[in-house]
């Protein structure tokens, strides 16, 4: 009887993982990308920049199919229009700052990435994002968390990079970091 019990909750905790997965299989198009950035320059020589952005696309097209194992992206693309602002500090005194206009165009992409979910709300993308044109992908293999709510599949990511760099013999140390909310509406 034990072993009948044991066997009975090992297939229902299987089950319900299948049907995790099975929930976010489908084909969806871009919704939007939403984004939080943050990039700290500081140099040896006392100097530091920080250079923030937060932004929505505008202007989404493209597809995602879901199937068990990866995201296939075909003609992804989108448009931010915001602005971004950068404030400046010499051996952590404020120097100025100033806000400049943030626009980019990410052309029609197609690529694959493979996931893996993890519990009922983790993804894991060893490509950094879903794909390349989007906002993450250059912060390496990265995790974040998913949820499904009506036909709407939310997949937000954070993601650090920390980098160095020598320019006129001053070395600088350079940390950027993003929250990125991409929403995609089921078809």
């Amino acid at each position: 009887m034990f072993s009948s019990i044991v066997i009975l909750l090992i297939s229902c905790k299987k089950d319900d993982a299948n049907s995790n997965a099975t929930a976010i299989q489908g084909t969806y198009k871009l919704k939007s990308i939403s984004a939080n950035t943050n990039s700290t320059v500081t140099g040896t020589d006392g100097e530091k920049a920080i250079t923030v952005s937060d932004y929505t696309s505008i202007n989404n097209a493209g597809t995602v199919v879901i199937d068990a194992s990866k995201f296939t992206t075909t003609g992804l693309s989108y448009e931010v229009n915001t602005n971004s602002t950068s404030s400046f500090y010499q051996d952590n005194q404020f120097v100025d700052s100033f806000s400049v206009p943030f626009h980019i165009i990410i052309p029609a992409t197609s690529s694959s990435a493979s996931y893996k979910l993890i519990g009922t709300d983790s993804i894991y993308f060893q490509s950094g994002s879903m794909t390349s044109g989007i906002t993450g992908s250059e912060f390496g293999a990265n995790g974040g968390r998913y949820s499904i709510s009506g036909n709407l599949l939310t997949v937000k990511q954070n993601g650090t990079k920390d980098s160095t760099f020598q320019e006129s013999g001053v070395t600088f140390h350079t940390v950027s970091t993003v929250l990125a909310t991409v929403i995609l509406e089921k078809q």
